[in-house]
């Protein structure tokens, strides 16, 4: 409706020509109902805006066009009060301007009809819908999978810990286990020690023995 309007402003600009509704009222614009494609304010079109020009304002429009589709089509572009439109009258009108030149009208229903089809997001909104619901069910695989793999985690993790709670129990074992080794290596070196004792005595008795024995042969 907005490029319909424009285009209308246009020709009445270049011709001088507006249109009359039933011979009677003039059609004019309403521009507090006009919204700027550039700043996104009520009142001015894109041409006429003064703020700086938007590098992203492609992409915003194409997305408030589509999110906005119903609204926009409900707004009126041309106010006109207690009277609705009636394009019969100017089928026999030769002297005015729009019915004259038969290629705007073409042009002009052509632009009507296309916009209908761009901003009716009906097929969109299933399309969305669809997606919605095919993410939610991925969505929900997902948090079952993430949950069996947290209860996996957990029983990974306790068996962990028992294994770390036998393995302190093993190292303390193991501790003790070296602490008396040691100490039957110390018993061990001792007793060595003692028995090397014993058997320097037996060797030093051993050497007695024989003196003694040799003086009593000489005795007798």
């Amino acid at each position: 409706m907005a490029l319909l309007s424009m285009r209308a402003d246009k020709f009445w600009k270049r011709t001088g020509k507006k249109i009359s509704i039933q011979g009677s009222d003039v059609a004019g614009f309403d521009k507090s109902k006009v919204e700027c494609f550039n700043c996104h304010k009520m009142g001015h079109f894109a041409k006429e805006c003064r703020a700086p020009r938007s590098q992203e304002r492609g992409r915003r429009e194409s997305y408030r066009q589509r999110s906005k589709a119903k609204e926009n089509s409900s707004k009126e572009l041309m106010a006109i009060d207690r009277i609705g439109w009636d394009w019969s009258y100017m089928a026999n009108e030769e002297d005015h301007a729009l019915v004259a030149d038969g290629e705007t009208l073409t042009e002009f229903a052509l632009m009507a009809n296309i916009e209908n089809k761009v901003f009716d997001n009906s097929f969109c909104s299933k399309d969305c819908k669809k997606n919605t619901n095919g993410l939610n069910n991925k969505i929900d695989v997902l948090k079952k999978e993430l949950s069996e793999s947290n209860t996996y985690r957990y029983s990974y993790k306790l068996g962990v810990d028992q294994l770390e709670g036998r393995l302190a129990e093993y190292r303390e074992r193991e501790v003790k286990y070296i602490e008396k080794i040691r100490t039957l290596e110390l018993y061990r070196e001792s007793n060595l020690e003692s028995i090397k004792i014993l058997k320097n005595e037996v060797e030093t008795l051993k050497e007695e023995k024989d003196v003694v024995d040799r003086k009593l042969a000489r005795l007798l």
